[in-house]
């Protein structure tokens, strides 16, 4: 769901494998509102400290809107974030996994984003949670 437009239907472009090209599944569906009765998106929620060599440290925010999750990073719209399973989410339009990472007592420690998700980073980068 887009939340400037909450009527804005996205795409997701999935690769055939084998097969030539690719086909278009309605973003929505495969995004829909987390129905786990298990799962606590409170215990997501933060912000996550990036710092990086390249650029001044910067902070990521996960955030709720009702039992949705989304990711906020510095200079770009909130991208809505898909429980897929445990501590692993989709997130984005083009549905990149990201993982929560936790200390051995459970505590959430970190967030690991995917290659490219962050402008001009192709590999994964590991933010650590410093509130919430």
């Amino acid at each position: 769901m887009n939340i400037a437009n909450p009527k804005r239907r996205h795409f997701l472009h999935v690769g055939m494998g084998a097969m030539a090209g690719s086909f278009l599944l309605p973003f929505k569906k495969l995004f829909s509102p987390i129905k786990d009765p298990g799962f606590l998106p409170d215990e997501y929620v933060g912000k996550y400290d990036l710092i990086l060599p390249t650029t001044a440290p910067e902070e990521l925010e996960v955030f709720k809107d009702g039992q949705q999750l989304f990711l906020k990073i510095p200079g770009r719209r909130p991208m809505q974030i898909a429980l897929k399973a445990g501590d692993e989410f989709y997130v984005g339009d083009d549905g990149q996994r990201i993982v929560f990472n936790r200390l051995k007592d459970g505590q959430l420690d970190s967030m690991t984003l995917p290659p490219g998700i962050l402008n001009g980073v192709s590999e994964p980068v590991t933010v650590v949670k410093i509130e919430g």
